[in-house]
């Protein structure tokens, strides 16, 4: 009887420190809102689904392991996402705190299988290097220096779940963190994706500019965040900035670092050990 108490107690507890945070204690729109905050996980889940599906699912068995496993590993996550404010919003908080676990270990898989594929951007940046060739306005420099910029992205995704551990005892704080972080990530996927759709509209791929991609992919990805933002009055939160301004900064460099050649020799050189 004591430990239940003591359960109910702890329940009762988290629910209200997800309820009441701030000054004074007065209810946050976060908080208020948290019966549908998983649609606000589900929706950019649908853009990344759209964005990777003509790379991905046409060519399901030519796609190597390390794909699938960042291809499902980051599916998970945010599936992870869209069904813990779900449990939350129903008072199921043992599960909730069971499934965190479990997507701790996700977010991991996510992080260790991005790293994994680099392989693959270097492979292709020799091939188009050793046969003169480009895809569009891809040339072999923006397979070598698209690493440094997943780099970040990845340590931009690691620092938000990292700052979702050392904040879990605030649960608004933690929920923040962890609903950021799908916005440093969704790049690759929606920047594939919009590769394609420009590519028709513009006429075949040797009309693609880089803007044809870089700015409705920044548009969509950071006017998603930013309406995010913009719902839960999350607008003095770092993680809300970090979301916003990733992608386009992150476009901005890919450019300028793809036009340096000494860039690109120097991550072969490193990656490849020769």
């Amino acid at each position: 009887m004591q430990v239940d108490s003591c359960r109910s107690y702890n329940e009762t507890n988290l629910l209200v420190s997800f309820s009441f945070y701030g000054k004074f204690g007065s209810m946050s729109k976060l908080s208020s809102s948290k019966s549908s905050i998983y649609l606000w996980m589900f929706i950019p889940f649908l853009v990344m689904q759209i964005g990777i599906f003509p790379d991905y699912w046409p060519n399901f068995k030519g796609k190597d392991w390390g794909t699938h496993i960042h291809f499902w590993t980051a599916s998970s996550w945010f599936i992870f996402l869209i069904s813990q404010p779900i449990l939350v919003s129903k008072g199921n908080i043992e599960k909730h705190r069971t499934n965190g676990i479990i997507g701790f270990f996700i977010a991991g898989g996510v992080i260790f299988s991005a790293f994994a594929l680099y392989s693959n951007d270097i492979r292709t940046s020799i091939f188009f290097e050793e046969n003169n060739y480009q895809a569009g306005y891809l040339t072999y420099r923006h397979f070598t220096t698209l690493l440094i910029v997943e780099t970040i992205e990845v340590l931009a995704f690691s620092y938000a779940i990292l700052m979702s551990i050392v904040k879990r005892k605030l649960m608004e704080e933690h929920a923040w963190w962890l609903m950021s972080s799908v916005y440093f990530i969704m790049m690759p996927t929606v920047g594939r994706g919009m590769f394609y759709v420009s590519a028709y509209f513009v006429g075949g791929e040797d009309q693609l500019k880089a803007w044809h991609v870089d700015v409705p992919s920044s548009i969509i990805i950071s006017g998603l965040a930013l309406a995010m933002v913009w719902k839960f009055n999350k607008w003095k939160h770092p993680a809300s900035w970090m979301a916003i301004l990733i992608t386009p900064i992150i476009y901005v460099l890919w450019s300028w670092l793809a036009n340096i050649d000494t860039v690109h020799q120097w991550i072969k050189k490193i990656v490849i050990m020769d």
